[in-house]
């Protein structure tokens, strides 16, 4: 039986060089789509236009694609880019999919710990079931691209971001590395500083002459609810929510010697009365020069490094994160008064024996009256596995979290102690030198 090769289907793209004959470019995007069932405007009509756009880029990493066919249609249109995954997880999916004009040859998804109470069905993240995806892109022999996309929720985010930055350093090996997408979190906040001081990437936007402090004040600085746009509240204030991180230098060999940024996708689609998405598409082009990773260690020591590098700033940041989600988890625990064993066997009980009864009069003396009182008793139940068991998961799941985020910090704290000591250690050794024979050829016999 004759087995067929379908990767002979696809046509292999190979990184072309700048004509300098030393760097290459490399076409980076991120977007939301904003492609939910039944609730998004225009979605179909919307997908096909952004997968029409997205041809012109490289490598391609989108948020809120929750229907597999919409998924598919933009496979069908997207001829540029032959490579493509998609991340499944939960019930309708986690919204994530990455486009490449490279070969995909590897992909990963850790779905979030921290997600939302069982009973928040309102909030749909419990059936989006939302993580972090990652693939692995083969640019040329020898050479990876570990890219990988998130869409975090802002009730969460600190968690959610931490569990990022554990998955990619775990798995970034020595490749080259790009962490982007919806991360509904602000500029000035501190868990931005889990990928720019705990693994060492740079925020894209930023430039020699935009910091923290005038990013407010650039032009090209919101990502969503932008003014005049015909999904967006008029009341709505613009944000900067979407990001894309890179790391400057890669063990492998890679080192970013320039980049662009923009944003694309911005204005309405041709023809047509309504923009692309609510967001904008984040584009970003890099320059990257092709060096030995001897040269490359030489600047940063720390590139593919698997171990947390004793840094009081990676301390800093952490601690803050690991206070924020015991922070958030007492707020869960002052909001629900029937977190103790004892109440809740009481309710227990107590709710079995009033069903019981409650049953028992249906049965016997059918009435209007009895039937609201179960109805009541009924609500007062749902209402009691509302505050109790939907309270109990969302602390479980931060429970976790917190757990994973204070192994790290103690970790940090021992080894800067254990670094003091050898410190103090070595000082006294200076300060009072010992001899010993046998280093100078001398031998005792003990």
């Amino acid at each position: 039986m004759e087995m067929t090769d379908f990767t002979s289907c696809y046509v292999r793209h190979d990184l072309q060089p700048n004509p300098d004959g030393q760097s290459f470019t490399l076409r980076l995007l991120t977007m939301n789509c904003w492609g939910l069932r039944v609730i998004s405007k225009f979605r179909r009509e919307r997908m096909e236009a952004i997968a029409e756009e997205i041809n012109a880029y490289d490598v391609v990493a989108l948020q809120e694609v929750w229907s597999k066919e919409d998924y598919e249609r933009m496979q069908d249109i997207t001829t540029g880019l032959p490579y493509s995954h998609i991340f499944y997880s939960g019930v309708i999916g986690s919204g994530l999919c990455i486009f490449s004009k490279f070969p995909i040859v590897g992909s990963y998804f850790h779905q979030f710990m921290s997600s939302g109470g069982i009973f928040d069905l309102h909030k749909g993240d419990v059936f989006a079931g939302k993580g972090i995806g990652m693939c692995r892109v083969k640019l040329e022999e020898g050479y990876h691209l570990s890219i990988y996309t998130a869409h975090t929720y802002s009730r969460y985010r600190e968690s959610q971001l931490f569990e990022c930055m554990q998955f990619i350093h775990f798995t970034r090996g020595q490749d080259f590395v790009v962490m982007c997408g919806d991360l509904n979190t602000y500029p000035r906040q501190k868990a931005l500083k889990l990928f720019t001081k705990c693994l060492d990437l740079q925020d894209s936007f930023y430039h020699g002459e935009c910091n923290w402090d005038s990013c407010l004040q650039c032009k090209n600085c919101h990502t969503c609810d932008n003014r005049g746009n015909t999904f967006v509240k008029k009341t709505a204030n613009p944000k900067r929510i979407d990001y894309l991180f890179y790391s400057p230098v890669a063990a492998c060999g890679y080192l970013v010697v320039d980049k662009e940024y923009d944003h694309v996708m911005k204005d309405r689609i041709p023809n047509r009365e309504y923009n692309y998405s609510d967001h904008v598409g984040l584009f970003v082009k890099l320059i990257i020069k092709k060096d030995s990773p001897t040269a490359t260690a030489k600047i940063c020591p720390t590139a593919g490094d698997m171990s947390f590098v004793d840094n009081d700033d990676k301390r800093q940041v952490l601690s803050e994160i690991l206070e924020i989600i015991q922070k958030k988890k007492n707020e869960l625990k002052s909001k629900n008064p029937l977190l103790s064993i004892q109440t809740m066997r009481r309710w227990f009980i107590i709710h079995l024996l009033k069903a019981i009864l409650c049953l028992a009069v249906l049965t016997l003396v059918p009435s209007p009256f009895t039937i609201l009182t179960n109805v009541l008793w009924a609500v007062l139940v749902c209402y009691w596995l509302r505050n109790f068991a939907g309270y109990v998961v969302e602390i479980g799941q931060l429970s976790g979290v917190e757990s994973n985020c204070r192994d790290i910090c103690n970790y940090l704290h021992e080894y800067k102690y254990i670094g003091e000591y050898k410190d103090a250690h070595r000082v006294s050794l200076r300060s009072s030198p010992v001899n010993y024979p046998h280093l100078n050829g001398e031998h005792t016999v003990l």
